[in-house]
Formats: structure tokens, C-alpha cells, sequence
């Protein structure tokens, strides 16, 4: 055997130790691997060989045909020319010799291409198929899941899955999902082009038996072991009967290739259909040709024999009992010895057989004449020597594996189901075949119909504890995908409780700034209405004291014009007067002048009351008559004055207080600004809320949905469980292998509950967590009322403010 890149050499180790292997040789490309592969396992050089060397370069030192196995797994990937390599694995294998290859399957990302630096090829089922059995004959192919692959019908997303490796059938699209393809081939057993070797019964082969002297009596003795030998031949049914057909076309009719091809091809026939056509025609004409040409050879014995029982057999299945019944009983009569005892089993089952079929026929002589003549050929087993039976008795083969104890002993079953048949005719009565077949080959084939039927009952629950493992790990993953979105909304629901908490103290924070600012404006409505009260008092006494001022003024005028009256009158009698009288209507002109402004009247009225009183007392020399008007004038200057002061108080105040009004119109305006930012903050964060709630809802939902799932799947897991439990009981009274598988599946049982337990915990967990989003869509739509009714009084005060505003506007 070969392990090419055998790695640090355990895989060769493991070959040797569980095969019959005469030698494992290892190569590999790092010589670090090949030192510890020869420490740790080289010790037996024998049997054990470590090579370092690069593929396929490494073999050009082999011989053409030094190997019947060549094993190489994930290999054709890592090297540049996978083609190459394989021819060189051809040439390499003996004919019929068989190629183990495993290679990744489609392990590239989104671009197409392997990301392992070392991979240089993307293999998938086509390609490796392709380069496969472009050489070598395909024989079976296996799928391998360690852990995850892609899933085609998931957009070739990977997966996780649980470890499997069973066979496919050959189709020319992938079959299934899995991670690795592995394949196994042989080599044509009709490229014969180096001489034959036995290696398989070399233990027997200096005994000259007949029936092992392939290479004697075969053109192509390497045709044995891969097309006739049963534990070894190619195990694909379809690729066996096209090499057989392959062998018809390459050799003459008179070879035994030709016989055994042609044997070969009629037990496949049996095997595909009964209906007797065409093909079977074909078939019994050329068995019928071969059996009628002189023998030459024990080994030509040997497949007359054969293919007459093989022709028997076709016509009991086409239902041609006579002619079945006629040539089991020509095989049966031919004499054996020359092949050896081996051959035996074919004449005595067919003396039994025709006899069998006689007796259905209703023909009680030959029936009994066939039955005698199956004893008779016990006479003749006597006779064999044990060296004939075991062919080697100090290294014989193993039972049934080219020995011929088993055979030995078949023939003998054979003759006691013909005594069987005697006896039962001696009694007269009708023939129970169940007591006609009584035989240890029955008895034998009862048991391995019961094994089969036990084997099958395993498989069947071997599937069915691999589809619970399958459901375990599917529901193991939605239990944790499930743990991860409760962990997720989890997490967005302890975020939106702590936003919720932000918000909620943003909220009382804005309420509470809300609540001064609206005890402050309803203190600044109250002080404006004390002002405006005041202003509205100040105005009133403005107005009164303009009102008299202006008789003060009308008075003033009188007495200025009865003045000048005077000043006319004493012209003559002073120019000082005259003087003071231009200045007088000087003065009371500017007066006139400056009356809008009280300012300026007051200034006015402050220099009149200054001027009459220099002029009074010039004139207090003139006339006694202007005494008493000039003191009515200094009265009036008097209380003009205070008035003047007055208005002047009262215009300063009402110049602080327009200033304070100013000043508060400009703090109202500021925190109405305030107000309106902290509307639309509010009104942003109430949309915000709006949708964390809509959000909240969705998640709610979709949380529920799982939790329903996860009720739903319980539930299945459960009765999958108590099915598990009732066909557990049933497998235990099967074998110590159901057993063991039983002890599996009361495992898996054993996780599934504990899944289980953990779905409800996952389940209640999310009752909970959607009670508590339940709880927090409530809080938040409180919240959300709350917001929208400060936001309500937010606008209500904004509307009165503005309405303020626009009352102060005129008076300011």
C-alpha cells in the first residue's frame, strides 16, 4: 500500500494495523513529518517505510506496478498538476489495483477561490468525478461532514451539521451537501502489462492447486481479483458488468476470461431482472456453446460447472422449470475431482435442485433419482484428502476468504437436504419444502435473514437516532441562535430602559424647568400687571398734569398779554421795562415753542418763572398794581415747580420702567426661544419614542413567534424522545451492537431533555423579558402622554406669551 502525503505517518500506522497489508510505505514533502512518522512509528521496516518527497516527483523511483492500494487523502488539492499526479498513482498500481482519494468539497468564498494559501484547486463532486474516472473505473463514493459545509439550497452558505460519512450513489449531480468527497477507483485489470503476481494467496500458492493457478490457466490472470473473486472484485454492480463486457469483446470465446466474464455477466442478469429476453437468450446461447467444447483444464472444468448452474438458474427464473430441472442435473453429474473439492458445492446443490424441481413437477422418479445421485457424490467427498480441503494445513487461508473447509462443508449440507428428500418420499405423504430445505445452510440463512432483518431494524434506527442527532443539533442551534437574539433583545431592552430612564429624567428635568419658567412667567404677568397698572396710573396723572399745564400755560399767557398790556402802558415811562417786556415775549415764545416736550416746557416754564421775577422786581417800583399779580406769579412758579419735579420723577420712572419692561419683553422672547426648542425637542424625542415603541412591538412579536416555535419544537422533541424510548425498549433485546447504539440514543435522549429543559427555560426566560417589554411599552406610552400634554402646555404657553407680546408692542 501507498500513503501518499502521508503527513507524520498515523494514517499508514492505522492502515498496517488494520488491514493484511504486506507493506505501508508513506511519503511526504516535509521532512520534519517523515523523522517523527520513523520515531513514532517506523520501528516495524518490515512492513513500515517513510519517504520524504515531493508529489509526484517521489514516484518516478517505483516501478511501474509496485503497489495494489495507493490511499492519498487531501492531496490533488495542494499540488499543481492533479491530472499528473493521478497518472502517476495509475501507473504505479498493479491492474485491478484501487486508487482512496478525498479532497474538500467547495471551499471557496465569494470570489471562487480557496482563501487556504495552500489549496491551489476548488474541488467539487464534477471535477473530482471527472479526473477521477477520466483514468480509473469508478467503484464507490462516499460523503464526509466533520462539522459544517455549504448548503446548495441556501445560496451555498455554510451550515452547521453533525458528523456523518455514508455512501452516494453516482449521479451526475451532487448528490448532497457535505464536506469532503471521497472516492475510490481501480485501475483497468485489462492494462496488463507487467506480469502477474499473487500477493493475495501467496501463503498457498507452492501447493499447485488447480484452483489458484490463475496465472496458468488465464490469458489475464489479474481478471481474478478484480472481476471473479468475490471479496475482492469491483463492488459497483453497473461498472462490474461493463468490465465483464469489456473482457467478452477482448478474448476469444474458448478462454477462461472469456468463461468467467460470461459467468460473471449471468449472475448479474439474475440480479437486475427474471424476465426471460433477449439478453438471456444471448447469454444461454453462448453458455451452451462453451459447455459443449472439450475441456482442457481444471480451470475449464471449473466454469462449465459454473455456468451450467448459472444457466439453470436463469431458467428457473424465467420459469422454464423443465429445462431448469434438465441442466441442474447435467451439472450435477459431472465429475469434479480434477479442480478439487471446491467445485463440489455446484454438483451437489444441483443434484438437490433437480431433484427439488422434479418433484414440483410431479415426476417422483427422477426427483428420487436426483436425490440418490446428490448421495452417491457424498462417496466421492470421502475420498479428498485434507490437503485438498485445507490445500495448506500448516498456513491455510481463512474460512470462506479461499479456503475450501467451507465449501467442503456446503457440499455435505447439500447431500443431507437430498437425504432430507428421500426420506420424506419413503414416507408417501406430500413434501413440506420447510422440512425438504432443513439444513444448516438454512438454518445458517434463517439466522442471517434474522441478522439482516435485525441489521436492518439497526440501520433503520441507526437513521432515526442520526435524524434525532440531526434534530438536536438543528434545535441546539435555533436554542442558541435563540439564547443569541434573547441576549441581543435583551440588550436593546436594557438600552431602551436606560434611553427610557434619559428620557424620563430629561422629561421631569424639562417639567421641572417647565414649572419655574411658568411660575417665573406667571410671577413676570403679575409684575406687569402691577406695572402696567402703574403706567396706566402714571399716564392718568400725566394726563391731568399736562391738562394743567396747559391752564397754567393759558393762564400764564393771559397774564403775559395783561402784562405787555402794562409794559405798553409804561413804555413811556421806562425803557428798562420795554426791555424786559421784548425779552418777556422772547421768552414766552420760546415757551410756546417747546410745548410738546415736557422737558423742555419745564425748562421753559423754570426760565418764565425766573424772567416775571427779575421783571416783577423791576416793575415792583412801578406799579402797586402788578404787587398782587406778580405774587399770583410766584405762586404759579411755585407750584409749577413742584410740578416740573414731579413730572420729572414720574418720567424717570416711567423711563425705568420702560427699560425694565424692555428687558423683560427681551427675557420673555428669550425663553420663549427656550420654550419653543425644548417643544421641538420634546416633539423629536416623542416621534423617537413613538418609534422605539413600534420597534418594541415588532421585537415583541417576533419574540413571541419564537417562543411559539420553540413550544412547537418542544413539543416534536418530546414525543421524538418518547418514540426514541419505546424503540430503545425494542432494541434491547436485539444484540450487544443494537445495545450500544441503544446506549446512544438514550444519550441523545439524555441531550434532547436537557435541550429541552433549556428550550422552556429559553421560553420562559422570554415570557419574561416580553412581559417586561409589555411593562415598558406601557411606561413609555405614559411617557409619551406625558410629553404630549407638557408639549400641549408648552404651545398654550407659548400662544399666551405671544399674545403678551403683542399687548406690550403698542406701549412700547
Amino acid at each position: 500500500m501507498l500513503d501518499a502525503a502521508c503527513g507524520l505517518g498515523y494514517g499508514g500506522h492505522v492502515l498496517r494495523h488494520l488491514t493484511a497489508a504486506a507493506k505501508v510505505t508513506g511519503i511526504d514533502g516535509s521532512a520534519n513529518s517523515i523523522e517523527y512518522a520513523k520515531a513514532l512509528y517506523g520501528s516495524d521496516t518490515t512492513r513500515a517505510e517513510y519517504l520524504c518527497g515531493m508529489l509526484p516527483e517521489a514516484l518516478s523511483s517505483f516501478e511501474d506496478g509496485s503497489f495494489d492500494v495507493v490511499v492519498s487523502f487531501e492531496t490533488l488539492e495542494h499540488v499543481e498538476d492533479p491530472v499528473g499526479l493521478l497518472k502517476e498513482f495509475y501507473r504505479v498500481l498493479t491492474p485491478g489495483g484501487r486508487i482512496i482519494v478525498s479532497v474538500p468539497n467547495d471551499w471557496s468564498d465569494e470570489t471562487g477561490e480557496d482563501p487556504n494559501p495552500y489549496h491551489l484547486h476548488v474541488y467539487d463532486w464534477q471535477k473530482l468525478k471527472n479526473q477521477l474516472g477520466n483514468q480509473f473505473i469508478l467503484e464507490n463514493a462516499l460523503a464526509q461532514t466533520a462539522s459544517r459545509c455549504k448548503v446548495k439550497a441556501k445560496n451555498n452558505t455554510w451550515e452547521a451539521r453533525g458528523r456523518v460519512l455514508q455512501p452516494v450513489p453516482w449521479t451526475d449531480e451532487s448528490p448532497l451537501d457535505c464536506e469532503w468527497w471521497l472516492m475510490t477507483a481501480m485501475k483497468s485489470p485489462l492494462d496488463n502489462t507487467i506480469p502477474y503476481d499473487e500477493r493475495v494467496f501467496s501463503n498457498v500458492l507452492e501447493s499447485k492447486h488447480p484452483s489458484l493457478q490463475y496465472k496458468k490457466y488465464f490469458s489475464n490472470p489479474w481478471l481474478m481479483h478484480s472481476m471473479v473473486n468475490v471479496e475482492y472484485r469491483i463492488k459497483d454492480l453497473i461498472a462490474l458488468g461493463d468490465l465483464a463486457r469489456d473482457v467478452m469483446k477482448a478474448y476469444p470465446a474458448d478462454t477462461n476470461d472469456y468463461a468467467a466474464a460470461l459467468c460473471v455477466s449471468a449472475y448479474i442478469f439474475l440480479q437486475k431482472t427474471t424476465t426471460f429476453n433477449n439478453e438471456a437468450s444471448t447469454l444461454l446461447a453462448e453458455i451452451g456453446a462453451f459447455a459443449k467444447r472439450q475441456i482442457n483444464s481444471p480451470m475449464a472444468l471449473r466454469w462449465k460447472v459454473s455456468l451450467l448452474f448459472v444457466k439453470a438458474k436463469i431458467f428457473e427464473a424465467s420459469g422454464q422449470l423443465e429445462k431448469a430441472q434438465l441442466t441442474y442435473r447435467e451439472c450435477s453429474e459431472i465429475e469434479v475431482g480434477d479442480f478439487g473439492v471446491h467445485l463440489a458445492t455446484k454438483t451437489t446443490e444441483g443434484a438437490f435442485l433437480a431433484g427439488k424441481l422434479a418433484y414440483g413437477l410431479g415426476n417422483i422418479a427422477a426427483a428420487r433419482e436426483a436425490w440418490t445421485h446428490g448421495i452417491n457424490l457424498g462417496s466421492k467427498l470421502l475420498e479428498a484428502r485434507l490437503e485438498d480441503i485445507t490445500i495448506n494445513t500448516e498456513f491455510p487461508n481463512l474460512f470462506n476468504h479461499g479456503d475450501g473447509v467451507r465449501e467442503y462443508a456446503v457440499a455435505w449440507d447439500n447431500i443431507a437436504r437430498c437425504a432430507n428428500g428421500l426420506h420424506l418420499l419413503q414416507r408417501g405423504t406430500v413434501i413440506d419444502h420447510f422440512v425438504l430445505n432443513n439444513s444448516l445452510q438454512t438454518e445458517y440463512a434463517g439466522v442471517t435473514v434474522d441478522l439482516i432483518s435485525v441489521r436492518k431494524v439497526l440501520e433503520n434506527r441507526t437513521h432515526e437516532l442520526e435524524c434525532s442527532r440531526a434534530t438536536v443539533v438543528e434545535r441546539t442551534n435555533a436554542l442558541e441562535q435563540a439564547s443569541q437574539d434573547l441576549i441581543s433583545r435583551t440588550e436593546d431592552l436594557v438600552n431602551t430602559r436606560a434611553i427610557l430612564k434619559e428620557r424620563t429624567e430629561a422629561l421631569e428635568r424639562v417639567s421641572h424647568d417647565l414649572i419655574s419658567r411658568t411660575e417665573e412667567l406667571v410671577n413676570t404677568r403679575a409684575t406687569l400687571k402691577e406695572r402696567t397698572e402703574a403706567l396706566e396710573q402714571v399716564s392718568h396723572d400725566l394726563i391731568s398734569r399736562t391738562e394743567e399745564l396747559v391752564n397754567t400755560r393759558a393762564a400764564l399767557k393771559e397774564r403775559t398779554d395783561a402784562l405787555e398790556q402794562v409794559s405798553d402802558d409804561l413804555i413811556s415811562r421806562t425803557e428798562e421795562l420795554v426791555n424786559a417786556r421784548a425779552a418777556l415775549k422772547e421768552r414766552t415764545d420760546a415757551l410756546e415753542q417747546v410745548s410738546g416736550d415736557l422737558i423742555s416746557r419745564t425748562e421753559e416754564l423754570v426760565n418764565a418763572r425766573v424772567t416775571p421775577k427779575e421783571r416783577t422786581e423791576a416793575l415792583a417800583q412801578v406799579s402797586d398794581d402788578l404787587i398782587s399779580r406778580t405774587e399770583e406769579l410766584v405762586k404759579l412758579r411755585a407750584t409749577l415747580k413742584e410740578r416740573t419735579e414731579a413730572l420729572e420723577q414720574v418720567s424717570g420712572d416711567l423711563i425705568s420702567r420702560t427699560e425694565e419692561l424692555v428687558n423683560t419683553r427681551t427675557t420673555s422672547k428669550e425663553r420663549t426661544e427656550a420654550l419653543e426648542q425644548v417643544s421641538d425637542d420634546l416633539i423629536s424625542r416623542t416621534e423617537e419614542l413613538v418609534k422605539l415603541r413600534a420597534t418594541l412591538k415588532e421585537r415583541t412579536e417576533a419574540l413571541e413567534q419564537v417562543s411559539h416555535d420553540l413550544i412547537s419544537r418542544t413539543e416534536e422533541l418530546v414525543n421524538t424522545r418518547a418514540t426514541s424510548k419505546e424503540r430503545t425498549e425494542a432494541l434491547a433485546q436485539v444484540s450487544h451492537d443494537l445495545m450500544s447504539r441503544t446506549e446512544e440514543l438514550v444519550n441523545a435522549r439524555t441531550t434532547s431533555k436537557e435541550r429541552t429543559e433549556a428550550l422552556e427555560q429559553v421560553s420562559q426566560d422570554l415570557a419574561s423579558r416580553t412581559e417586561e417589554l409589555v411593562n415598558t411599552r406601557t411606561l413609555l406610552k405614559e411617557r409619551t402622554e406625558m410629553l404630549e400634554q407638557v408639549s400641549r402646555d408648552l404651545a398654550a404657553s407659548n400662544e399666551e406669551l405671544a399674545t403678551l407680546r403683542e399687548t406690550l408692542k403698542p406701549n412700547g
